[in-house]
């Protein structure tokens, strides 16, 4: 009979940065799907907080900032760049789905935090985390901020402005919920590991160096 390692009830915060993360991009899609005449390339990400769509897309949006920040409670002090930039980026998350575009600069405001941090977010957890995962946040991070860099200064390279804004947020939002499956479940288990590496010694030398390591994969 296989032995499962549950997660303590001590890193949900971690787990709702999964939830809130995958909720949005799947509620996104819908809304992108029912509202009129909606273009990925044409069409900022925001368009979709007004009009028929707007619940869709704004209560989402909340839900997700509200899990972002709630994420940081599990994070320790000597993580002060990760747990701050979270921080920011959840609270411009929930800036974005109470104020729309129509708000014109509060929005905006919201929207550069949510995007700007959450990217920092993305390549300081690079430095809790083991090759190739590093490597992945890292990257996603970097990718993020220079669409970010790009999409202010009107450079699209053909992607038009939606698809712009798209190379800002999606790196994030998928670093986003492979952070929080991987971290969620906090240290890894000795027995978990060594079990599917049975007579590797591989294997028992990452058990080893996981062991009291919580965020290291």
């Amino acid at each position: 009979m296989k032995t499962f390692f549950v997660p303590p009830l001590r890193n949900a915060p971690l787990a709702l940065l999964f939830f809130g993360t995958v909720q949005l991009l799947l509620l996104m899609i819908v809304a992108e799907c029912v509202y009129p005449s909606y273009s990925a390339s044409n069409n900022f990400i925001s368009d979709l907080g007004v009009g028929s769509t707007s619940l869709l897309f704004n209560a989402p949006m909340i839900i997700f900032g509200a899990c972002v920040v709630c994420s940081t409670l599990q994070l320790k002090k000597d993580e002060a760049v990760l747990r701050n930039a979270l921080f920011i980026a959840g609270a411009g998350a929930i800036g974005v789905g109470v104020f729309p575009e129509t708000t014109d600069t509060i929005h905006l405001l919201c929207a550069l935090a949510a995007f700007l941090f959450g990217a920092v977010a993305a390549v300081a957890s690079s430095k809790k985390l083991f090759f190739p995962s590093n490597a992945f946040a890292f990257l996603a991070g970097i990718i993020s901020l220079a669409a970010l860099a790009l999409f202010v200064f009107g450079n699209y390279f053909g992607l038009g402005p939606g698809g712009m804004e798209r190379m800002i947020a999606y790196p994030i939002l998928i670093w986003g919920i492979y952070f929080a499956g991987i971290t969620a479940g906090g240290k890894v288990s000795r027995t978990f590991t060594i079990r599917f590496f049975p007579a590797c010694a591989c294997g028992q030398r990452v058990a080893r160096r996981a062991v009291g390591r919580p965020y290291r994969f």
